[in-house]
């Protein structure tokens, strides 16, 4: 199809959003959480970078339409509001509404893109077939996981895995996914729309000059081992966050070398195998965060890594500025609404002197008295708003079609404010902690997010003087998956708040106790409590388990097992703490428990955790991990169920290279054969950066004269046009 030629009007642009402005713009009624589009310009750039990696130094310019990019990662809240369901690992967290989403597939995100354009009243970008069947949750036939509810959708997937990644790739195979270029719907970004944006302006690029990630991004340096909320860390020029870090981002391409002709608009390559993804990530270091830096993973990889964001084509010549890019205050705000939430008491005063915007709300169905309340006001502020008439108990009419409606001012308060001195004021006009808010929750709940022990007090001796005798159970849970400090804790304990008694879902208290970035203090505080440390949930995890999977902090694990935990035992399906921290990416953790005689549960269950992690760890990590494998007994050329090692890996791995010395320089069998009989050494790429890896090979006396089996040598396979 004819790709149209697109241009847009691109205004001088400032950016004055913080993240919760960010994560709360929402169509409105549509009821769902639209994604923030930017405009990004057309232009010509020299793509790649010649002191990359092999894969990115082959330059050539590309030349590019405008088109409209999402101002971040598209969140857990935004994809699970249009979606119906939330497949991230790191969901259980206060803040994870706001946190990308992750633990989805490149087709899951094409399906989220279509499902967003559909409800836009946009034409569809994906097909799948040449006949324009829209791309929907049904790509294949009889795996139908994301309409079920989401409590069963995560099992279901689970047991359903392995068949449906059989019918995935048959799918795939036969027919491919067709895109309408003419189409104004949502899509992936290309590879190329993506590095153009992630360069950002010219004085994006003066400043930083493809430097690693550090102010802008999350990356191993400072993620505490989980993504982050998006929006957090500084945006580029254009005003998108997160172009470095938190989670890699799908791209439409295939992976495959750059050719060397210039282009426009390119689209990937028609042969290829795995799908790029772009940006870095959390668990990553900072050096895959370069703007020119690249990654492919398979089209039905599901890691907690990996999340994306969207694109649009920029609005056609002629047709005008669609409802979604209407240059618009984003929130919807009044000015009353404005100056309320941004602290300017004087501009206040004049609009509530000229009696205007009393009855507005925002595109969150805030009112003003919300809107200060939600942004930790001035007690002068909310005085002047109750004074005005604004009731502190007041929601949203629910015929105004909001998907869930907002709590109200008092329990908005109770999330932004540290100190209760604005609650007082709300109390004295009539405010009700309990009240507010279809979500169910309560003033205590909702202080969670900002805990501070005045405010937990205050609270807690509100809920006696009204005489409130319940001690709902997950109370404790919440609190600790805030990562509070331990005198919160105990002012909780003190006044009647137990662990909950989790019989239908047992271990979730601990699971959020042991797999958030929890504080070692905070930790030997609670089993001085004498919380129970085994048994949890439906494998029978213990508290080192988790731990070692998710908590990035290797004191904890002393500290559990100077407690007693053994770091050999089992859960109920076999599976060790050190496999655990070894699937969690967690190599600190894998180093601790081998030095504390953690072994595996079995020698497949030991290289299958060392290949996974040798994939993800920085080479400074894998080096220290090789050094530990092999006290513990280890062989690092040890194969998997399906023949593969660490070593065959990581050499076919484009952008590994160093990885692939430090498992040489330990000692790998660079002559041994991988799972289809052919040496490791043959499957290193063969267009750009070859000679980097032929030194490598010559130096550590790599036979060259080893075959395949159709019985080609080195240089002969790498030479011929196509290998299986």
């Amino acid at each position: 199809m004819m790709r149209h030629k697109l241009k847009c009007k691109i205004a001088g642009l400032v950016i004055f959003c913080l993240a919760s402005s960010l994560a709360a713009a929402q169509d409105k009624p549509g009821g769902f959480e639209a994604p923030l589009m930017l405009a990004i310009p057309g232009g010509s750039f020299s793509m790649g970078w010649a002191a990359g990696e092999a894969d990115e130094r082959n330059l050539r310019t590309v030349s590019l339409s405008p088109f409209l990019m999402s101002a971040t990662e598209i969140s857990q809240g935004q994809f699970e509001s249009l979606m119906g369901y939330n497949p991230s690992r790191f969901r259980a967290q206060a803040d994870s509404p706001r946190r990308p989403v992750e633990m989805l597939s490149w087709l899951d995100a094409l399906m989220y893109c279509n499902e967003l354009s559909i409800r836009q009243g946009l034409s569809p970008a994906y097909y799948k077939n040449a006949e324009l069947s829209v791309l929907f949750n049904d790509y294949v036939e009889g795996f139908d996981w994301h309409r079920l509810p989401p409590a069963q959708a995560r099992e279901y997937y689970r047991r359903k895995a392995d068949d449906a990644m059989m019918r995935y790739d048959f799918f795939i195979a036969s027919g491919g996914i067709f895109i309408d270029s003419s189409a104004q719907g949502y899509r992936l970004p290309t590879e190329a729309q993506w590095e153009w944006a992630a360069l950002g302006t010219q004085e994006d690029r003066a400043a930083a000059s493809k430097a690693p990630a550090g102010e802008a991004g999350w990356t191993r340096l400072d993620s505490k081992g989980r993504s982050n909320p998006v929006a957090l860390k500084k945006p580029n020029g254009y005003g998108l966050f997160d172009m470095q870090g938190n989670v890699w981002e799908w791209c439409w391409d295939g992976y495959a070398a750059y050719p060397r002709q210039a282009q426009s608009d390119p689209t990937g390559p028609l042969k290829f195998e795995k799908y790029v993804v772009r940006g870095g990530s959390w668990a990553f270091p900072p050096d895959s965060a370069r703007p020119s830096a690249r990654m492919a993973f398979g089209s039905f990889s599901y890691l907690s890594e990996l999340g994306f964001r969207v694109t649009r084509p920029a609005p056609r010549a002629g047709h005008g500025l669609d409802a979604a890019e209407k240059p618009r205050d984003q929130l919807l705000r009044t000015p009353l609404i404005a100056a309320a939430e941004e602290g300017q008491a004087d501009i206040l005063k004049r609009i509530l002197k000229a009696g205007g915007g009393l009855n507005a709300r925002d595109a969150r169905g805030y009112d003003a008295l919300s809107a200060a309340c939600a942004s930790n006001p001035s007690v002068e502020i909310v005085r002047e708003l109750l004074a005005a008439g604004f009731d502190p108990n007041a929601q949203a009419p629910a015929e105004l079609g909001y998907r869930s409606r907002p709590p109200s001012a008092y329990l908005l308060a109770c999330k932004s404010n540290p100190e209760p001195a604005i609650l007082e004021v709300l109390s004295a006009s009539g405010a009700k902690p309990s009240e507010g808010g279809d979500w169910g929750l309560t003033a205590l709940s909702q202080a969670r997010a900002n805990p501070s022990k005045p405010m937990i007090a205050y609270l807690l001796n509100r809920l006696d003087a009204d005489g409130v005798k319940e001690r709902p159970a997950g109370v404790l849970r919440e609190f600790v998956s805030a990562t509070p400090s331990h005198e919160i804790l105990e002012l909780l304990y003190a006044k009647g708040f137990k662990e909950p008694d989790w019989r239908g879902s047992p271990g979730e208290f601990h699971r959020a106790l042991f797999s958030s970035n929890q504080s070692s203090a905070l930790v030997a505080h609670l089993l001085k409590r004498g919380i129970s440390l085994r048994d949890y949930g439906f494998y029978k995890e213990n508290a080192l388990m988790l731990a070692a999977e998710a908590n990035p902090n290797p004191e904890i694990l002393a500290l559990l097992i100077k407690a007693g935990q053994n770091p050999n035992e089992r859960n109920s399906a076999g599976k060790s703490a050190l496999a655990y921290a070894l699937n969690g990416n967690q190599p600190a953790n894998a180093i601790t428990l081998l030095k504390q005689g953690g072994r595996a549960a079995s020698k497949l269950e030991a290289c299958e955790g060392f290949v996974f992690a040798a994939m993800k760890l920085s080479s400074a990590e894998l080096a220290e991990l090789c050094i530990e494998w092999k006290k513990a007994g280890y062989d690092i050329d040890e194969p998997t169920a399906n023949g593969k090692t660490a070593l065959s890996d990581i050499i076919s791995s484009p952008g590994l290279i160093e990885s692939l010395r430090v498992l040489l320089e330990a000692g790998a069998k660079l002559n041994s054969y991988d799972g289809g009989g052919r040496p490791v050494f043959f499957g290193a790429p063969r267009a750009n950066g070859i000679d980097d890896y032929l030194r490598l090979f010559r130096k550590h006396k790599a036979d060259f004269s080893l075959r395949e089996a159709e019985g080609r040598d080195f240089f002969q396979y790498i030479d011929a046009p196509s290998n299986p």
